[in-house]
């Protein structure tokens, strides 16, 4: 991921993973857009979803976020917002190197936010492919201790943002009680500290756009 970036030198930046694609005036829209909001740092677009394995295909359910400004601490909160196979970010030399755990999108966007803003484009103009190859249980367990590593830094390194991680971590238990699964991560001692009601309070305040982007695929 960090090799592919650091290699690019446009002013605008896209990423676009082997097995999805674009539809076209993509770029244009997106190119459009950062040239008329010198704040937007990022700009992803709605997506159509395409799962192989079944042959269904539907449009994403981002319809009632597009156009909403995203920043930091929202990310922070609330993870990823679109397919990462459709972002568009500004060429900002964020430097991303020197941590002591992997990078993977999530954490680029975040950082990627600092001075700015993200947005979801309203129109559909990426198609991402659902189950193209699998993931292992072991890519997954490792993504989500990735995810685990990223709240923990931010708790220390933001600490304007801790209820809302608190928030984020509670409804991630709700998800997987929901789901069936164990609830035990590195993150969960985090709740237990003066920021709980305050997350609490963030977790009910955001829970609709949080469910919203939970199906976003």
């Amino acid at each position: 991921f960090l090799l592919t970036h650091q290699q690019a030198n446009g002013e605008y930046i896209c990423h676009l993973d082997g097995d999805d694609y674009w539809l076209d005036n993509k770029l244009q829209e997106q190119i459009k857009y950062l040239d008329m909001h010198s704040d937007c740092n990022i700009i992803w677009t709605r997506a159509q979803i395409i799962d192989i394995t079944t042959g269904e295909s539907y449009c994403d359910r981002l319809s009632n976020i597009s156009n909403k400004r995203f920043y930091q601490n929202d990310l922070i909160e609330l993870g990823s917002v679109a397919t990462h196979s459709s972002k568009m970010y500004r060429n900002l030399n964020i430097k991303l190197t020197g941590y002591n755990f992997e990078i993977i999108d999530h954490f680029a966007d975040i950082m990627q936010l600092k001075n700015g803003y993200g947005i979801v484009h309203k129109d559909i103009l990426s198609c991402y492919r659902l189950n193209t190859f699998g993931i292992s249980s072991v890519q997954k367990h490792k993504h989500k201790e990735l995810l685990e590593s990223y709240v923990k830094y931010f708790f220390y390194e933001f600490p304007k943002c801790k209820p809302k991680l608190i928030s984020r971590i509670l409804f991630n238990m709700l998800i997987n009680i929901k789901g069936g699964k164990s609830i035990v991560s590195q993150s969960n001692e985090l709740i237990f500290s003066p920021y709980i009601l305050h997350g609490l309070y963030y977790l009910i305040k955001s829970i609709g756009l949080r469910m919203k982007l939970k199906l976003k695929k």
